[in-house]
């Protein structure tokens, strides 16, 4: 995923203008991974604003989860061969990651009560 939001808009959400980037096909592709405007009923549904980049960025993750890299197969030629899209995370440093975030949210969670 970093490779493609590295082709797609350098990581970049905002113009210089504060406006969400737009490009791509007819200019009209939002955000750092450059979402088409047909998937904004569904990023609304599911209550994600595809012009900050939490919402462009997480649904980019539900697209990933759906249907892999096809939302951005117009940029493959650019990101299949970064090392950001060959990288592979080992199992237990997956479990790690999960970890970590799992006692972030239970310290949230205790400092809530």
């Amino acid at each position: 995923m970093a490779a493609i939001a590295k082709c797609e808009s350098e990581f970049t959400q905002y113009e210089a203008s504060g406006n969400v980037l737009q490009g791509g096909y007819k200019g009209r592709m939002m955000g750092v991974y450059q979402i088409a405007p047909l998937h904004l009923p569904d990023a609304a549904m599911l209550g994600l604003d595809l012009e900050t980049v939490e919402g462009n960025m997480a649904f980019a993750r539900h697209l990933y989860e759906m249907s892999g890299t096809r939302p951005w197969e117009a940029s493959r030629w650019c990101w299949q061969k970064l090392p950001e899209a060959t990288a592979v995370v080992s199992h237990d440093t997956k479990i790690a990651m999960i970890q970590k975030q799992i006692d972030a949210i239970k310290l949230a969670l205790t400092l809530m009560q």
